[in-house]
């Protein structure tokens, strides 16, 4: 609390001042798990098309199927290290070829079960959230980087 002349009566009034605390919000804490899970794709090394290393190339985090999907936009199976050619110049531009290099990355029975976990409705809660980055957190203190998001089951 401090004192403070208040302009418009003249007179000396208390002014209490609020601690200033930011509210979690889900979308703060999608895009916190977002950065966790991107940086530990890019940990990777290389590109996933090409094989230029990360001293090469700077690296990114493309997902197979949308980030709109909430049931695997965490999970590290749904994610590629791409550089910027590969991912932009190709993936985006190339969907069909992009999606046939998928399967024959992860394989047919993976890729098919990476699609149906994709049309699964997931609703993140605030709580559930957090729980995930926490874990994510713990996980990547412990395991430099590896088993950072849930595979399939």
């Amino acid at each position: 609390m401090r004192l403070e002349v208040n302009r418009s009566y003249g007179k000396i009034c208390r002014v209490y001042e609020k601690e200033y605390m930011k509210k979690t919000t889900k979308r703060g804490l999608i895009k916190k798990i977002d950065k966790i899970v991107s940086e530990h794709v890019r940990a990777r090394g290389s590109c996933a098309r090409c094989g230029k290393g990360a001293e090469q190339v700077t690296l990114q985090c493309a997902h197979i199927f949308s980030r709109r999907n909430m049931s695997v936009r965490f999970d590290e199976e749904n994610c590629l290290s791409l550089c910027f050619a590969c991912h932009f110049h190709w993936a985006h531009r190339e969907p069909i070829l992009f999606t046939e290099f998928v399967k024959n990355y992860l394989g047919e029975e993976r890729f098919s079960q990476l699609m149906m976990k994709s049309t699964m409705i997931k609703k993140w809660s605030l709580y559930d959230l957090q729980q995930y980055l926490d874990e994510l957190t713990t996980r990547r203190g412990k395991k430099a980087g590896y088993g950072l998001a849930g595979s399939i089951h």
